[in-house]
């Protein structure tokens, strides 16, 4: 439930437990870090790791991390188990997510 840095010989130089469920990836873009969480939502962080957005945050907790969500009661706009999120070269998001039937949601910018 944190994100942890390191030097290139293993000595901790930070640690980061606020805003933060069950972190398992990251990508950077300039000076954010995009962090898909498998607790239903992805999070962004600015160079000084402050919140930026959680999106697609699940209001229904039995619904995140849960790998037994039927396919049917999937909700645009809400993430369930995010597992990987990249942006690409224009700044959109994709995020894909650990389900049995896949799952891969791409966030256009609008700014």
């Amino acid at each position: 439930h944190r994100m942890q840095w390191f030097t290139l010989d293993g000595k901790p130089v930070k640690i980061v437990t606020e805003e933060l469920r069950d972190p398992c990836h990251f990508d950077q873009r300039e000076t954010d870090i995009l962090i898909p969480d498998l607790n239903g939502r992805v999070t962004i962080f600015d160079k000084d790791n402050k919140l930026v957005a959680h999106l697609g945050d699940n209001p229904d907790p039995a619904k995140r991390r849960n790998h037994g969500v039927k396919q049917e009661e999937l909700v645009p706009g809400e993430f369930v188990t995010p597992h990987g999120a990249i942006w690409d070269r224009a700044g959109n998001i994709y995020v894909t997510e650990w389900l049995p039937y896949g799952r891969v949601t791409k966030l256009r910018r609008v700014s």
